[in-house]
């Protein structure tokens, strides 16, 4: 579908523009030395990030607002196609059509269902990736977490675990993993 088609390509340019500017997220960063002022390209540079960060989140509840037009539009022709059915059904039980008649009907209202299927999908793919867009920049105004801390508000919950992290250190959970479960880590353990 058109949707499927954009998804991807939204995506990325979504995780491009909401990683930090000097693409260190795993390195423990080293605090500004006292009386350090940022350079009018940081700020500029931040300014402009900062810019078209907002650009993407109000494009994507645009986009978002198109889908669900499209899923207005696609119930319509599911409650359409389901009147027609049960009309076809009636004719077919009193034998004034084919079965191939009904099943054309048939395999109608199956594409409009299934179009509807993927547009709430897409919707929900959506949403998901708008409120984790807008919840980047709440988070990084809260304090950052001590290790091992923990907090908690209405929309958030944050645990900054028991000990530091590093990719470096995944070879030693892949095989603790395999030993306990018998199988691989998953994929999507990386994140």
């Amino acid at each position: 579908m058109i949707v499927r088609k954009y998804l991807r390509p939204a995506v990325a340019v979504f995780w491009l523009l909401f990683l930090p500017v000097d693409g260190k997220t795993q390195v423990k960063q080293k605090p500004a030395a006292t009386g350090s002022m940022p350079s009018r390209k940081t700020a500029a540079a931040d300014t402009e990030l900062a810019r078209l960060r907002a650009d993407v989140i109000q494009r994507m509840k645009e986009s978002r607002a198109s889908a669900q037009k499209l899923l207005v539009l696609h119930q319509e022709e599911q409650a359409r196609l389901k009147i027609e059915y049960q009309r076809h059904r009636e004719f077919y039980s009193r034998e004034l059509i084919s079965r191939l008649e009904l099943n054309q009907v048939e395999r109608a209202l199956a594409e409009a269902t299934a179009r509807v299927e993927e547009d709430q999908r897409w919707l929900a793919e959506s949403d998901i990736a708008i409120i984790e867009a807008t919840m980047r920049d709440e988070l990084l105004r809260l304090p950052r977490l001590a290790l091992g801390g923990y907090s908690e508000n209405g929309a958030l919950r944050r645990f900054n675990g028991g000990a530091s992290w590093s990719l470096v250190d995944a070879p030693k959970i892949e095989k603790f993993f395999a030993q306990m479960f018998g199988r691989a880590l998953p994929v999507s353990a990386f994140g």
